[in-house]
């Protein structure tokens, strides 16, 4: 196990339901020589209509995707990516809200 982690866990019922997970020792003080690791996970726990792309490689119905990051720099690129992409997905929700 890690030290010093920080672990979270949620799961989210709708039409289908889907867990994260996210966990982290960072900030070490550098790049993941230093020991610092990100790790992100999206689990299907039932009925979620969804595929992954990896390099062109698509897979279908996965059960879970993994991420793991190594390093502070990582650490907090990953969170912008992730407020962007939550911000960015709001408003469009928002956007597309009674257009159907």
């Amino acid at each position: 196990m890690l030290k010093d982690l920080i672990v979270k866990d949620i799961q989210i019922t709708g039409a289908n339901i889907l867990a994260a997970h996210i966990d982290t020792n960072t900030p070490k003080g550098g790049d993941g020589g230093h020991g610092g690791v990100t790790n992100f996970e999206i689990i299907d726990e039932g009925g979620t209509d969804w595929c992954v792309n990896i390099d062109g490689k698509v897979i279908p119905y996965p059960k879970s995707i993994k991420i793991r990051f190594f390093g502070d720099s990582e650490a907090e690129t990953f969170l912008h990516v992730i407020r962007f992409t939550l911000t960015s997905l709001r408003k469009q929700l928002k956007r597309n809200n009674g257009k159907n």
